[in-house]
């Protein structure tokens, strides 16, 4: 069986550190639990060009994302080791494709293909390369 699994708020906390960076940087309070819909953009007070510039500038310390499930390495390891094939999709901007494979080397998240689709093509493409 195959699973193809996204990166930004699947198994990084992308939004828990967008919304510290928000409230600490730019004085907008936003809480994790008012971000009910995962695309930023006319959803809070930013421009789409201040979300975008946040969110690669949170890939650019990819470091400090953590992950949205601590248990999510020893799961996935657990569905490999039980003949999953683990694929990892994301629709960050190609920039950053190294740092998401760093990030998911820091967490031990072992994956046997890796799709960088960038922003444009929809992640159900990975079901079909």
């Amino acid at each position: 069986m195959i699973l193809t699994i996204d990166v930004d708020n699947v198994l990084s906390d992308t939004i828990g550190k967008f919304c510290e960076y928000v409230t600490i940087n730019k004085g907008i309070k936003l809480e994790k639990n008012e971000v009910t819909y995962h695309k930023l953009p006319g959803k809070n007070k930013l421009t789409n060009d201040e979300i975008f510039y946040i969110l690669n500038l949170l890939w650019e310390n990819w470091e400090n994302l953590p992950l949205l499930d601590p248990n999510s390495p020893k799961i996935i390891s657990k569905l490999k080791n039980n003949n999953f094939i683990i694929n990892i999709a994301t629709s960050r901007p190609l920039r950053s494709v190294n740092y998401v494979k760093s990030w998911l080397k820091l967490h031990d998240i072992e994956y046997d293909q890796f799709f960088p689709l960038g922003p444009y093509k929809a992640k159900n493409i990975a079901l079909w390369i």
